[in-house]
């Protein structure tokens, strides 16, 4: 059985700095942060699986990581964009929905909801509209007096039970 060399690794003063960098940040998400200390082991001129071994990983991905860095060095480190639907909307879409909920709404409307925007761009969905147009403003009463504009005798009376007396 034929065993294959490892493919060996060799940084420059830059490469590395940039590599323990990414160690010692505390956003670096976790799959840079393995791949960075792969390189960083390979180029101790360890063998794969003892650096899989340390990491407790796969040999097969510590092999993947030293070919990809040693093909295409740090750019090679980053993720390579996964498959799915490809975005509906842009930022340029983002700015006509906010550009559009700026303007006072239609007449005999106290405010926009989604479907009002969504018929005035023609080409946005409801649900794509529904995060900019915000939460429903909260009820709020009066807490002075049981004849405050907007406090009916109902609600003055489940008050006084949770928040004291309103005089």
């Amino acid at each position: 059985m034929n065993i294959q060399e490892a493919t060996p690794i060799i940084l420059s003063e830059q490469e590395r700095s940039a590599l323990e960098a990414m160690l010692r940040a505390s956003k670096t998400e976790h799959g840079t942060v393995e791949r960075a200390r792969i390189v960083l082991l390979a180029t101790e001129g360890r063998s794969t699986r003892s650096i899989a071994a340390e990491l407790g990983t796969w040999p097969g991905r510590v092999s993947r990581w030293r070919k990809r860095f040693a093909n295409e060095r740090l750019a090679g480190l980053s993720d390579l964009p996964r498959p799915g639907a490809t975005a509906r909307y842009g930022i340029a879409t983002d700015k006509r929905i906010l550009a559009l909920l700026d303007q006072p709404p239609p007449a005999g409307y106290g405010r926009w909801t989604a479907p009002r925007p969504s018929r005035e761009l023609g080409d946005v969905s409801d649900q794509y509209i529904c995060p900019f147009d915000g939460p429903s403003p909260p009820m709020t009463f009066s807490l002075l007096s049981n004849d405050s504009v907007g406090t009916t005798p109902l609600q003055a009376s489940k008050m006084s039970r949770t928040s004291g007396s309103l005089h």
